[in-house]
């Protein structure tokens, strides 16, 4: 399958609201607003793909975030305190979908 079918393929899984895989999520990251608008989408449409594409790497995030291993009480963990376990998170997606125009 040639880069073109692959952009199309996560295109039409962004309008069907089928989940993205990590290859088709970083496709459209890669494309952007005005590699989707040589794909003859109109700016309603790409909006939609944007949109769409924000929402499957927040939601990748925060799966990869919320772990019940993480979460077991230990001796470590109380001292610790909160604010060491919550940095040790990955940062978030949207900071890097916002640099390249996905939201305002």
């Amino acid at each position: 399958m040639n880069k073109s079918e692959k952009e199309t393929i996560a295109i039409g899984k962004c309008f069907n609201r089928s989940r993205l895989n990590e290859d088709d999520m970083n496709t459209i990251k890669d494309l952007g607003a005005s590699g989707l608008l040589d794909h003859g989408l109109n700016e309603n449409q790409i909006r939609q793909v944007m949109l769409w594409c924000q929402h499957e790497c927040q939601r990748e995030w925060a799966q990869s975030k919320y772990k019940p291993s993480e979460f077991t009480p230990s001796n470590d963990l109380k001292n610790q305190g909160l604010q060491d376990v919550y940095t040790n998170y990955p940062k978030s997606p949207y900071n890097d979908l916002a640099m390249r125009g996905f939201r305002a």
